[in-house]
């Protein structure tokens, strides 16, 4: 069984207002520019009933949002996608330590992608949808973290 993610055109833009309409329970999430699939990712490891506080969609898609310096996410939509459109300015903002790289990827997440999700309480089913979908089940793999 599989979990059934909703496509891109059910998809709602990366602001605050979004995120906090998602449910904080286990599940499997993507992450789109307009129809491409950008990311893959699953929440919930740790999620049980008994200690729902963490280690869900919520927390798990609002690091992503936020720019945390912790998550990975923000460093690799910087990597892969906005290092080819920064301008000289914005390079000697960084270099002057007056911008930081994820603020320019979080800014990049805010204007430029949506977000998917399906939730369940299985982690299992969620990691085994997520893997699925990053070998390209959608008919496509994500831009930043494929599998083969």
């Amino acid at each position: 069984m599989v979990l059934e993610i909703p496509s891109h055109d059910s998809s709602v833009a990366c602001i605050r207002d979004n995120l906090q309409d998602v449910p904080k329970m286990p599940g499997c999430y993507l992450i789109w520019r307009s129809e491409e699939l950008i990311y893959v990712g699953v929440s919930g490891k740790v999620w049980t009933k008994d200690n729902p506080k963490t280690s869900h969609l919520n927390q798990r898609l609002s690091d992503h949002f936020r720019g945390t310096k912790s998550d990975v996410f923000p460093i690799k939509v910087f990597e892969r996608i906005v290092l080819k459109q920064i301008t000289g300015d914005e390079i000697q903002a960084v270099t002057n330590g007056t911008l930081e790289i994820r603020h320019l990827a979080r800014d990049y997440i805010r204007t430029n992608l949506t977000f998917t999700f399906a939730t369940t309480t299985d982690f299992k089913l969620a990691e085994k949808t997520e893997t699925l979908i990053r070998k390209g089940s959608l008919g496509q793999k994500p831009l930043l973290n494929p599998l083969d």
